[in-house]
């Protein structure tokens, strides 16, 4: 008998546990770090999750490390355990960005936003939107994006950046490169690494060409 620990990815074992007698439920801790399980003995059996995997115990972790078809699995669990979760519905549009499968990003991103709109949704949608080509409904679901800020000057600037990032890539350089000077000013003695990389990538852009 044991507990055989798997990774949703390519449903591949990572661990195995033995036990000595059957187990009726096994369960992860709260912190995810050690797999508990009971039988019929009414004894406590504990696990430690190796550390190798634990980087990839969630979908944000997943989408971290790169392994987007783990963070794709994890969060289509999510949608399947709960029809109505907008937030899934979202970060799995970013992961199929991700990977460029934009008609799913948009997809999913469409109906995050039918659930409960919000800034996740949109933002998911325009970033979406920008990978099919398609600027000028980006350039207008961002704007909508806009409203759900709060007038917080932390996710302004956030959702500036992201913009930045999405026109870039999408080849609207200039737009993109306007949407960093307004970040800039806007937040000057804020930390404005993400402004230098795209700067960076910009001009690293501009020498592959010449």
């Amino acid at each position: 008998m044991h507990v055989r620990l798997w990774r949703l990815s390519d449903r591949q074992t990572i661990v195995i546990f033995k036990l000595s007698s059957p187990l009726f439920s096994v369960t992860f801790s709260v912190n995810g770090r050690h797999i508990l399980g009971g039988g019929h003995d009414n004894k406590i059996l504990e696990w430690v999750v190796p550390k190798d995997i634990l980087a990839i115990s969630t979908a944000r972790d997943a989408c971290i490390t790169g392994d987007l078809l783990t963070a794709e699995e994890l969060l289509s669990q999510d949608i399947r355990t709960d029809a109505n979760n907008y937030t899934s519905y979202a970060n799995r549009s970013f992961a199929m960005a991700r990977k460029h499968a934009w008609d799913l990003a948009l997809e999913d991103a469409i109906m995050s936003i039918s659930i409960q709109p919000s800034l996740v949704g949109y933002i998911s949608k325009g970033i979406a939107l920008c990978g099919k080509g398609y600027i000028q409904e980006a350039r207008a679901t961002f704007d909508v994006a806009t409203m759900f800020t709060n007038q917080d000057s932390i996710t302004s600037h956030f959702l500036l950046l992201i913009k930045a990032i999405a026109f870039f890539n999408a080849d609207q350089h200039e737009e993109a490169m306007l949407l960093v000077k307004e970040l800039t000013s806007a937040c000057r003695n804020a930390d404005l690494l993400g402004c230098r990389i795209v700067e960076a990538t910009r001009l690293a852009r501009n020498q592959s060409i010449g």
